[in-house]
């Protein structure tokens, strides 16, 4: 049952039974305008405007609130629109028979249909010829004043512009200034029953601001003007509008058609008008969020492609920040976000101007923190949305510095960065060390250091490091290595107040560092970095042994190459001596091995050091490790530079290292680190070393003996032993048959039993088992024929008796 027309016409209904009338009135709206859709088809227009009237009648209810009216009327607008243009058809429709419902509107009884019918076909009383299209709008324009319910009249204004927003004429200066005043008198008419609305509907502003986008067409309309220039605009129509806006006394509408103007007009128009839409600003009522127009106002700026160059840059940046800065001091129930996010997008507006001028960002660094500390004096942030806030604020220039040489100007930097709460004062840092990296920025200064680690200091201090916070370390460089090593001093010792995993991992970039100036350093500086080196390296040792140990390694490879001997051998002893604080079994052994390696290559290290690395090779007990230093041990008694060859010595750390692989229970790792030892004693045989015959016999006989042992307990080698690990006895079997290393090789007796034949390249050249059989006796003396040296690994030498390249080469592996 229908709602009473009575009813609906005196008191605002129920929410149920609004949404009852206006489901109501579209389900019977429709039916008319089907009505009207035909009678058109039928050419018929008289009958079509009496639909239409029909179909208006359904908005002359005074019991709706806006929100549910403006459903309606968005409907009913609709058919009327598709009416309009029907009508527009001039093929179809005679001029006479259209022109006529102008006429014959203006005597319907009720207002609201005589208006919208009218306003429908007014456009083509001016399309048609009949009358100019100024005289139609400032009829209808006079006769909307019948209309005195404010939801009416503002509706019947909307669809007004609605109908004629694409009729106005504006091809010349003279048709674009009457088709402005046509609009800015219409906005102002339904921005004042805009406001009077809020009367009506006390505690819902929210239907109001729904509402806000019918008053902002006429903006959106008139920005759209051709021929309208910056001039027109600061002349004619920011008067007018500002004029209302102080008028009005309402801060919704304030709020809204500010907004409207700073979106809806150029950049370039704000530019120029810059003062005076600041100066309406601050007149507005204290409750609007100045600050939010003024933050899109910038956000406009940023994204203009245009350049604002010269003194006209200047004086518009001025004017904004002097008028934030008011809005700072005047309101101070501002939150420290929303001031964070508008000087972030200032800031960036500065260097959009000029990217290479960092004073107003230092003097905006400077305001923020001033601001900070009204709020809260010297603590830092506790909310976690202005951290965020202010770390965005802080990155917004680093993102936009072309080189981390302007960083150093931001003198209020590290303060800012010390109000962050710790997750972004990580993050800032970091992003501070990668754009240093990325810039290739040098520290070249005590000073310029001190600032940088003031920036950065929380990476270290409050965390474990991250790896671009030390590889900025190779940026430090103050020209010479004297002021240099200034720095560097300044750096490790700043390594004391920092957690114990970030000082671990700072040992080695510190002494790259120095290790890298001893290349560039004249005698008297290069003592002073050795010295400086072994202090650093003692006091890390504390934290990191096997780190220190590493770093006295590579520096004294340094000294090595630059034959300062005596300053090697010091580091080379500080090495040896800081290797027995190491206590982990799998580093202990990789350490060691890397310090043999460094002994075995050098070039002026003492070579009473050979008996102190045999010593330390004799406490390994991995059977396979045990058998790898005592074979490395012996490159240091054979040297390639010919300081050192003694074949004896050779001879007496392979009989240790054969002992430590025959020894082994387990019969696959006692064979792989024999197949070692054989390989060995095939490169040191090829480098002319005198190794017993006999000797060399009883190990192949031993090797045969687990070839045996692996048999009789139903296995064979290929799978006991990897492939490589087989594959580098046949090559070293192959090696020294084809360069006849051992006095019987040539008639291949006693070398490989027959379980190997298939292991060998050519079955032809197998080896009786019975010939290695006779030398089984030896087996005993080589398992104790052990000399008192220590041994180290060499993975090469074994390369090179697979491969069998030049002597020269491998001399060089």
């Amino acid at each position: 049952m229908s709602l009473d027309q009575n009813q609906l016409n005196n008191e605002i209904l129920s929410e149920k039974d609004q949404q009852k009338y206006v489901n109501e009135s579209i389900e019977r709206t429709q039916g008319f305008a089907f009505l009207m859709h035909r009678s058109l088809d039928q050419s018929d227009v008289d009958q079509a405007f009496q639909y239409a009237s029909q179909i208006v009648e359904v908005l002359k209810t005074e019991g709706l609130n806006p929100r549910n009216y403006y459903t309606l009327y968005h409907v009913i607008s609709q058919y009327l629109l598709e009416l309009n243009d029907a009508i527009s058809d001039r093929e179809r429709f005679e001029d006479k028979v259209v022109c006529e419902q102008y006429e014959t509107a203006q005597y319907h009884r009720c207002v609201l249909q005589r208006l919208y019918l009218m306003i429908t076909a007014g456009p083509q009383l001016a399309a048609r010829g009949y009358t100019r299209l100024v005289d139609v709008l400032d009829d209808l324009s006079e006769m909307i004043r019948q209309s005195q319910h404010v939801v009416h009249a503002l509706f019947i204004r909307h669809f007004l512009l609605s109908v004629f927003k694409q009729h106005l004429a504006d091809s010349t200066q003279q048709e674009m200034e009457r088709s402005l005043h046509f609009l800015l008198h219409n906005f102002a008419q339904m921005n004042r029953m805009w406001v009077r609305i809020g009367d009506t509907i006390d505690g819902k502003s929210d239907q109001r601001k729904e509402l806000s986008v019918l008053i902002g067409m006429n903006l959106t309309r008139i920005s759209s003007l051709k021929n309208l220039t910056p001039e027109g605009y600061k002349r004619i129509i920011l008067p007018y509008v500002f004029k209302h806006v102080e008028l009005c006394e309402d801060e919704v509408a304030q709020e809204f058609i500010l907004q409207s103007i700073v979106h809806a007009f150029p950049e370039d128009f704000h530019i120029l008008t810059i003062d005076q839409l600041f100066s309406v600003l601050g007149r507005v009522e204290q409750s609007v969020p100045v600050l939010n127009i003024v933050s899109q106002l910038l956000d406009r700026f940023l994204k203009y492609v245009g350049g604002i160059e010269g003194e006209l840059g200047n004086t518009v940046f001025v004017t904004i920040a002097k008028n934030i800065e008011e809005l700072f001091n005047s309101e101070n129930h501002l939150p420290l976000t929303a001031k964070f996010t508008t000087v972030e997008k200032l800031i960036r507006f500065a260097l959009k101007l000029n990217p290479n001028d960092v004073r107003n960002v230092k003097n905006l660094f400077k305001f923020v923190d001033f601001h900070i500390d009204l709020a809260i004096n010297d603590e830092p942030l506790a909310a976690t949305d202005a951290s965020a806030a202010l770390r965005s604020c802080i990155e917004a220039p680093l993102k936009i510095f072309q080189t981390a040489d302007q960083i150093y100007e931001l003198e209020y930097l590290p303060i800012l960065i010390k109000r962050l709460l710790p997750k972004d004062r990580y993050a800032v840092a970091t992003f501070i060390c990668q754009q240093f990296i990325n810039s290739s920025t040098k520290i070249a200064s005590l000073e310029k250091f001190k600032f940088f680690l003031s920036l950065t200091s929380s990476l270290v201090r409050e965390g474990p490091g991250k790896s671009c916070f030390f590889s900025t370390f190779h940026l430090i460089d103050a020209g010479s290595v004297s002021a240099t090593m200034s720095i560097i001093q300044e750096l490790a010792n700043a390594m004391d107040s920092v957690t114990n995993r970030a000082a671990e991992r700072a040992i080695f970039p510190i002494g790259f560092k120095v290790i890298k100036l001893m290349h560039e350093a004249d005698e008297e500086d290069l003592i002073k970095l050795v010295k400086f080196l072994a202090q650093y390296g003692k006091n890390s040792a504390e934290r990191n042994p096997n780190t220190a140990l590493m770093l006295f390694i590579e520096a004294a490879k340094t000294l090595d190459n630059l034959e300062y001997e005596a300053e090697a051998n010091e580091l080379a002893d500080l090495a040896i001596e800081f290797y027995s604080q190491i206590q982990k079994p799998s580093v202990k052994y990789s350490t060691f091995m890397y310090l043999l390696q460094f002994i075995i290559s050098s070039k002026k290290i003492d070579l009473s050091l050979n008996s102190q690395l045999c010593s330390l090779a004799a406490n390994f007990t991995d059977p396979l490790q045990s058998t790898n230093v005592f074979l490395n041990c012996a490159n240091l008694f054979w040297r390639s530079d010919r300081r050192l060859n003694e074949a004896k010595n050779v001879q007496a750390c392979l009989s240790k290292a054969s002992k430590a692989a025959a020894t082994c229970q387990n019969s696959a790792v006692s064979l792989e680190g024999l197949y070692l030892v054989f390989s060995f004693s095939a490169y040191f045989l090829y480098k002319k070393v005198q190794i017993e015959q006999k000797w060399v016999s009883a190990l192949v006989s031993l090797i045969n003996e687990r070839h045996k042992d692996i048999k009789e307990k139903g296995q064979t080698i290929e799978t006991v032993l990897s492939k490589s690990v087989s594959a580098m006895y046949t090559n070293t079997v192959r090696f020294i048959q084809e360069h006849n290393l051992v006095d019987d090789a040539g008639d291949n007796e006693g070398w490989i039993d027959e379980e190997n034949e298939e292991e060998e390249v050519h079955e032809e050249d197998a080896h009786e088992e019975d010939g290695l059989e006779e030398d089984a006796h030896e087996e005993d003396g080589l398992e104790e024929d052990v000399h008192e040296e220590d041994v180290h690994e060499e993975d090469g030498h074994e390369e090179e008796e697979e491969t069998g390249e030049e002597e020269e080469e491998e001399e060089e592996e």
